[in-house]
């Protein structure tokens, strides 16, 4: 049985989209309800406490050769948007009573924790689009520029009122230039552990356990179409879908036809974008599960990008250097989940929004 909404270790806003137990109380609700087949996997915390935290799914079998997965939640505390897109989605199912023309998966809070506990990553810091590697990849490394400036990135001090690290930021900009600036710091490193996009010093369970559903659901003949939900990355207000991995130029003019009203962006050739070391996308690309996988980030933008990492800068300090019961540390994880979910009521109605027109395409060229 799931601990009920009222739960003192969910988030704020009990009862609502930011409410990990109740989101996928809904979610689970609303796929018996539709006779899908369940997905259930329990991931454990840091401190071995039975919180009932798993990763749930639900999956349509159409009789297709072609596949819809949507996940979200990969950055837990990203999770109430795709949470939303994909309830909201179902609700409309069950309203008009109809079900898709092809397979569909969905994956619902891949990082439970993080969701549970306001954070981008796992009770181990790692950040779990970065902890993807392949088979010969090693978890060591960290960019040369990453540890010049982790003095900068990952200050070993809370965080203070009073901060000049915006003008510092601005010097940097200026020193090495804002892509090369983005990438090293961005791409994942895996030597630092209480820094910002840690990779880990090995696989976290979520890869295991995605290798082993999609071994289950998607065939080799299949044509693979996969919405990863993410936020915080874009223009604010906006949806991207971003390619992590490369592809050929043939498959990038697909889909930009097949998108026609949605911003297209190639690896790391966005203004704000960067190439990840361990991404999951990328991990799905070359594990040829299928004869055609195509990945898309959905991400939906929320802030300008410099608040989004001197959000995530704040969090991270007070996550390390301040005590679990910090008033502080609690304000700059509230500041975290606004970063990352506004509480606009006009953003999450057009982010939603925008969401399902997405989702929709992409069941209209699977279908086709």
């Amino acid at each position: 049985m799931s601990a009920p909404c009222s739960t003192m270790l969910a988030p704020p806003g009990n009862g609502t989209a930011e409410d990990y137990f109740c989101a996928r109380d809904d979610f689970r609700r609303l796929t018996e309800q539709l006779g899908w087949e369940p997905v259930r996997l329990a991931i454990d915390d840091d401190q071995g406490a039975s919180l009932d935290l798993t990763i749930d799914g639900a999956y349509w079998a159409a009789r297709s050769r072609c596949t819809l997965i949507v996940s979200s939640g990969l950055h837990g505390v990203e999770g109430p948007f795709g949470s939303a897109v994909q309830r909201a989605w179902l609700r409309r199912l069950l309203h008009e009573r109809t079900m898709p023309p092809v397979n569909v998966l969905l994956l619902h809070a891949v990082n439970p924790w993080g969701w549970l506990h306001g954070r981008r990553t796992d009770a181990f810091n790692r950040d779990l689009n970065r902890n993807f590697l392949q088979p010969e990849e090693t978890y060591t490394g960290v960019p040369d520029l990453y540890r010049q400036l982790d003095w900068f990135i990952n200050p070993p001090t809370p965080p203070r009122r009073l901060d000049f690290a915006p003008l510092v930021a601005a010097a940097l900009v200026c020193r090495y230039g804002l892509r090369p600036l983005m990438q090293s710091i961005a791409q994942g490193q895996y030597e630092l552990p209480r820094g910002l996009f840690y990779g880990g010093s090995g696989p976290a369970p979520q890869v295991t356990h995605m290798h082993a559903i999609l071994q289950r659901f998607v065939r080799r003949d299949h044509h693979v179409m996969h919405l990863d939900l993410h936020t915080g990355l874009g223009k604010p207000g906006k949806l991207t879908l971003i390619v992590d991995h490369p592809i050929e130029a043939s498959q990038a003019c697909q889909l930009h036809h097949w998108f026609p009203d949605q911003t297209v962006v190639l690896a790391a050739q966005g203004p704000s974008s960067y190439q990840a070391r361990g991404s999951w996308g990328s991990w799905c690309h070359r594990q040829q599960l299928c004869h055609d996988y195509v990945y898309l980030c959905v991400e939906a933008g929320t802030y300008s990008a410099p608040r989004v990492f001197f959000t995530m800068r704040n969090e991270n300090r007070a996550h390390f250097w301040t005590p679990p019961d910090s008033s502080r540390r609690a304000e700059y994880r509230t500041k975290l989940r606004e970063t990352f979910y506004p509480r606009s009521p006009t953003w999450r109605g057009r982010a939603t929004g925008q969401g399902l027109q997405i989702l929709d395409r992409a069941l209209q060229v699977l279908s086709g």
